[in-house]
């Protein structure tokens, strides 16, 4: 009894772990990016070559004035480590900020084009106030220029001797009233005569009022320089040469409108990328609005899957329970082998605590979510053994039934408990970091389902009598398991109708096949899309991506989550997600397939920012923006999606990215951590697991006959699996 006592006081100890451990988990993708993955090369690129360090974004929607929104968001930043608020106007300038740095080249060479003009227009501007300030000296050039030709008498002077002269002499090759404007601009160097002619000079009214008016100047200058040019391109000539570059190379279309929908305002928040899922939580629970974002999606995803376990545990529990009534009928041997699963559980999740202190594991959700059903059901099925074997002794009324029990079972649990040791070896053994944490938590699983069997069962059956074994019974169950009874009329039925049996698996396999060979086809290819040595040839209309893994957030996240709707509500504000793609070598060798490229994504409706294109307007030839975008051999495009992160859209759009070359960014990662796990899963665990397998059953059977059935049948359960 002092054992029993031990055991329970030690399950009771540890099974605050179960609860614990929740709060360990791990949700993003992140710490399973090997460094062999497409976006993390082009992460690395991104951050050594362009010195580029993209944040997460958390987009945060809220309802009423802007004041009081921003206040709303001002508020719960003290949930998070670091963030930076960016307000609808904080982006918007910021845009348009980014934007003018951009165009400045082409607005300077613009502005250095009309700035002779400009600078004529100031010095007729000086002449003209002069010419204003000293009429009477004005009229007189005027009576000289336009008076004397005509023979009328003008007050004598050197000047007017010399016009003469000059005048006589061009009159014979020219028009009067051209000698005479030459004539003048030679002698009194005054172009501002030339507003007048031989008509209206002698009105001293209509002189002053053509000298005020800055049109006549302008004029003036399109007559001297022979150009036609508004008079904002004279007088104002460098915001003359930002509109025309505007209208020809219009701002990326965002706005305020972007922001503002009704009464509701949309803001952006900023925070590292290994902020902590439950200070983002917090923050979103803070907030009396819609939370979305890369980050928010995965930590409701946390808290929904918290929330699922406990639900799962319990169902577990009860349906375990209620199993057991079914086949026991008996309180205590029920009550210990749930105590049994219990302490399998205590004991697999421990271990997985122990690494994750001793810095060797960290625990994604999906290896700690295979632990509860893996250790409740070959825990209680190895002690039900246990337990049928006691009651089989029993009735056999031998000397010492608990330990011939023991015996009896300990190298059938041993063998079993290695064969799925073996099996999930092959996790462990594999290249993907997911896998190899997934195999991680199976391995140990398997492991700690071994131990209350040999060691708990045997205690608690050893330290009661009889009567409270059977209780409420009156005599102990049959020692033949109900469910032997099943399978042995399985068995014998599939032995009479064996050629229907063998008929339907190979019509089931093919049919698997069939259905599977899409799948594992592209996880075969899905690494020969970007050789790494620059763009491969691939159509650029054809946006369909390739079959595969779905990877979208729906996977992971109920579609019912305020995270999941804030998506949907994104898509009416500003609904961008960014992939930042990295090509290998110099832009100008490649222009025409940049160009092609930016050209299809911005007709889909996306901001491609790169050497041929600035937001959703594209270059066809080479420009400054080229060489502006290449560093090192390393050529970028930052492309806006049209499409919120995670969404189908998004994932299409960035798969077909990773088609022309190394793609970073929060679509491209949950793309590489799937796609990868799926395709070192059928190409390397899966025929890992069946050679193991094989090889262990090789050297057990002794039968390489058996042995090709049962990898047969394990090869054809796989494909089903599959398919289904």
């Amino acid at each position: 009894m002092k054992g029993l006592v031990a055991f329970l006081a030690l399950i009771l100890f540890l099974s605050p772990l179960a609860l614990l451990i929740q709060s360990y988990f791990v949700y993003s993708d992140s710490p399973f990016l090997s460094s062999d993955l497409g976006s993390v090369r082009a992460q690395k690129v991104l951050n050594h070559v362009f010195n580029v360090t993209p944040k997460d974004r958390i987009y945060v929607i809220v309802n009423g004035s802007y004041s009081q929104a921003l206040q709303e968001v001002n508020s719960s930043l003290r949930y998070l480590n670091d963030a930076r608020l960016i307000t609808p106007y904080d982006y918007v300038d910021s845009v348009m900020k980014g934007y003018n740095e951009t165009v400045l080249p082409l607005v300077e060479k613009a502005y250095k084009g009309l700035l002779p003009l400009h600078e004529l227009y100031l010095n007729l501007s000086l002449k003209r106030d002069e010419a204003l300030s000293n009429l009477t000296s004005f009229q007189y050039e005027l009576n000289v220029t336009y008076g004397v030709p005509r023979g009328l008498p003008a007050k004598p002077s050197p000047e007017l001797l010399a016009f003469s002269t000059i005048y006589e002499n061009l009159s014979r090759v020219m028009p009067p009233l051209e000698a005479a404007r030459n004539a003048s601009l030679a002698v009194f160097r005054d172009p501002l005569v030339l507003l007048f002619s031989f008509d209206n000079y002698s009105d001293k009214t209509l002189v002053i009022k053509a000298l005020s008016d800055n049109a006549s100047l302008v004029y003036l200058v399109n007559s001297l320089s022979k150009t036609d040019l508004p008079s904002k391109a004279i007088e104002q000539p460098f915001a003359y040469a930002y509109n025309e570059v505007r209208s020809e190379i219009p701002p990326p279309p965002v706005s305020i409108s972007d922001f503002r929908k009704g009464d509701s305002w949309l803001f952006i928040v900023e925070v590292p990328n290994n902020e902590s899922l439950s200070n983002v939580l917090l923050f979103m629970r803070s907030i009396n609005g819609t939370v979305t974002g890369h980050l928010p999606l995965y930590a409701e995803s946390e808290a929904e899957t918290e929330t699922n376990l406990r639900l799962v545990d319990v169902a577990t529990v009860v349906i375990l329970g209620g199993l057991l009534i079914v086949l026991l009928r008996s309180i205590y041997p029920i009550l210990i082998l749930l105590l049994s699963a219990l302490f399998g559980l205590d004991i697999a999740y421990g271990s997985m605590l122990l690494l994750h202190y001793l810095g060797l594991y960290q625990i994604y959700y999906i290896s700690g979510l295979v632990v509860p059903p893996i250790v409740f059901g070959i825990t209680v099925d190895y002690s039900m053994l246990f337990l049928y074997r006691y009651y089989e002794e029993l009735g056999k009324m031998s000397s010492d039934p608990l330990v011939k029990a023991y015996r009896n079972v300990r190298s059938a649990i041993l063998i079993s408990g290695l064969t799925i040791a073996i099996g999930f070896a092959s996790f462990v053994l594999t290249p993907s970091t997911l896998l190899r944490n997934i195999g991680i938590a199976l391995l140990i699983s398997a492991v700690s389902s071994l131990i209350p069997p040999l060691t708990f069962m045997r205690v608690a059956l050893g330290s009661v009598s009889l009567r409270v074994l059977k209780f409420p019974r009156k005599e102990l169950p049959k020692a033949t398991d109900v469910r032997q009874a099943y399978l042995r009329k399985s068995s014998l039925w599939a032995v009479r109708h064996k050629w229907a049996v063998i008929a339907v698996y190979f019509l089931l396999t093919a049919l698997a096949y069939h259905v599977s060979s899409s799948l594992l086809g592209f996880a075969v290819s899905f690494s020969f899309h970007y050789t790494g040595e620059g763009l491969i040839a691939v159509p650029v209309e054809s946006f369909k991506s390739p079959p595969g893994t779905n990877v979208e957030i729906a996977e992971i996240l109920s579609t019912s989550s305020s995270a999941y709707k804030g998506l949907e509500e994104l898509k009416d504000y500003f609904k961008y997600s960014v992939d930042y793609l990295i090509l290998k070598g110099n832009p100008n060798e490649s222009y025409s397939r940049i160009y092609n490229l930016s050209e299809a994504l911005i007709k889909r409706g996306a901001l491609v920012f790169g050497p041929a294109s600035l937001g959703n307007y594209t270059f066809e030839n080479a420009t400054y923006l080229t060489n502006a975008y290449y560093k090192d051999n390393y050529t970028l495009m930052v492309v806006y999606l049209p499409h919120p992160v995670f969404t189908g859209q998004a994932i299409e759009m960035t798969r077909y990215l990773q088609n022309f070359g190394l793609v970073a960014g929060e679509n491209a990662e949950r793309i590489d951590v799937v796609d990868d796990a799926t395709q070192k899963y059928y190409n390397i665990t899966l025929p890992l697991t069946v050679l193991l397998i094989a090889v262990y059953l090789a050297i057990s059977l002794r039968s390489a006959f058996m042995t090709l059935r049962l990898v047969l049948t394990l090869f054809a359960s796989s494909l089903i699996g599959l398919a289904v």
